[in-house]
């Protein structure tokens, strides 16, 4: 196992993201996600190499469709988390939305736990907690980014049903612990982010090098 501080992990994911066909704009909306999650010492690696990896993740172009209680993608298939967490945070901020829906379905998603960061950010936003269910399990999230219940409920893929929640609960906060992971889940990742790279040519190496000696 190694560690990462929060600003390697933003910066791997950022990368990782890309490399596997988002685009910027949602690889950035990755990168503050997993930054939250290692803050809090969360298992964001898995969880990531499932969102982007080709055999576990959805399509690239998989995009949420909203109504108005219900949300599905558009080939029926389950979520990113990544484009639904961050529709979700744009929708909240409509007048149609505002955040006024209640509970939401938003069918199955892949590793849902990457969009806890998300509803920390709709918490706060509404300030009320949000709840994240699944089949009866899950986890709320308050305004102030404290976490109750079961994370390991959004682990691995699930139906999960998304909706304001009111508690008089006052849990503590979150203990911010270095988060590890697994080299394995490193190295996947980075694979990854290596398609972010453009490969050596015959033309750029051919001007690799100093033009002259550096001797003087």
């Amino acid at each position: 196992m190694t560690q990462l501080s929060r600003s390697e992990t933003e910066s791997l994911i950022l990368k990782a993201s890309a490399g596997a066909g988002l685009d910027w704009g949602l690889a950035e909306e990755a990168a503050v996600s997993a930054g939250w999650l290692s803050a809090r010492g969360l298992p964001w690696a898995p969880a990531f190499v499932a969102c982007l990896e080709p055999a576990t993740r959805g399509s690239p172009r998989l995009r949420p469709g909203p109504t108005l209680r219900v949300w599905r993608t558009r080939d029926g298939g389950p979520a990113c988390p990544v484009t639904l967490g961050a529709a979700l945070c744009d929708f909240a901020t409509l007048a149609a939305g505002n955040m006024r829906l209640g509970a939401l379905d938003l069918g199955p998603v892949v590793q849902p736990l990457v969009l806890v960061p998300f509803a920390a950010l709709l918490a706060a936003e509404a300030g009320r907690s949000v709840a994240l269910n699944v089949t009866g399990a899950g986890v709320v999230v308050t305004p102030e980014g404290d976490i109750l219940g079961d994370v390991a409920t959004l682990i691995a893929m699930a139906q999960v049903h998304l909706s304001l929640s009111l508690t008089d609960a006052n849990p503590p906060r979150c203990a911010v612990v270095p988060a590890t992971l697994q080299l394995a889940d490193l190295h996947r990742l980075e694979a990854l982010a290596l398609n972010t790279t453009v490969p050596p040519s015959a033309l750029s190496r051919s001007g690799a090098g100093a033009i002259g000696s550096d001797n003087d």
